[in-house]
């Protein structure tokens, strides 16, 4: 346990053997968060009997007990005590004005990561559906393996290994990123390995892909969180649909393999067409 939590201590570590600039700025820091703990429950102790408090009003509270206000101010004459008190009087408003700045750094400070947040999480989405796309484009090429015996005759198909091994890392992926396949082992999904004795990797040749692909097409599960009563009654189902290619009217035959939920109020079908010879 202690190797676990100390780990940034030991050799190696962060934390192990700091230089002199580090050790000066850290040397002041509390080594431990009780004063930050005790702060809090004032705090909490001053919303609860007044819970229509400000921030600054309570932040000022809570300074002066911990600053020892009153017992300073109490060792003052009634001159110097009439002279501060004015002077505090006098530069609420400017306190004031520098909270709410401060209070609008902090706004506009949260802002900005949120919106980073969004475009980050709006990029990865981007990503994922290029990538999408591509093993899509991949697939329609090669077309989808669904049978051990489908697996055999198409790699068949390839005269260079090198053709095969791209086509098997497309079924690969695909099934992976786009139909969310769901396998008793992920490492099914790679197309290396590690080298024995070595963290380095090396390709996985035609054989092992193929066997990989095999034992995904065995179990054909596909990732859906609806239950049988909630899918549309079109999954599962083996259709005929219509296009219009360069103006000529073609029907291809498919099956509709899951429901994919677009909007709030939308959804659509991932469907497999056949492929034509």
């Amino acid at each position: 346990m202690s190797k676990r939590l100390f780990q940034n201590h030991f050799p190696g570590g962060k934390l192990h053997n700091l230089n002199e600039e580090i050790k000066q700025k850290v040397k002041a820091a509390p080594k431990t968060s009780c004063y930050a703990e005790s702060v809090f429950g004032q705090l909490d102790c001053i919303l609860r009997m007044k819970p229509s408090t400000k921030t600054l009003a309570a932040e000022s509270c809570i300074m002066f007990f911990n600053n020892k206000t009153l017992s300073w101010l109490g060792q003052k004459d009634s001159e110097e005590q009439k002279r501060l008190l004015k002077m505090a009087s006098k530069r609420v408003k400017k306190l004031r004005k520098k909270y709410k700045s401060i209070l609008q750094e902090i706004k506009d400070s949260c802002r900005v990561a949120i919106n980073e947040q969004i475009v980050k999480r709006e990029n990865l989405r981007r990503g994922k559906i290029r990538k999408q796309e591509q093993f899509t484009t991949e697939i329609l090429h090669h077309g989808l393996w669904q049978s051990e015996t489908e697996v055999d005759n198409m790699i068949l198909s390839y005269e260079k290994k090198n053709e095969k091994v791209e086509a098997l890392k497309a079924q690969l992926k695909f099934r992976k990123e786009v139909l969310n396949q769901i396998p008793d082992d992920k490492a099914v999904f790679n197309v290396s390995k590690t080298k024995d004795g070595s963290k380095s990797r090396k390709q996985l040749n035609d054989e092992e892909l193929v066997q990989n692909l095999k034992d995904l097409v065995k179990q054909s599960i596909v990732k859906d969180s609806l239950t049988d009563t909630e899918k549309h009654v079109l999954v599962a189902k083996r259709i005929k649909h219509r296009f219009f290619l360069d103006g000529d009217e073609k029907w291809y035959n498919g099956k509709v393999i899951s429901q994919v939920d677009v909007m709030v109020l939308r959804t659509e079908h991932l469907i497999y067409f056949e492929r034509k010879n």
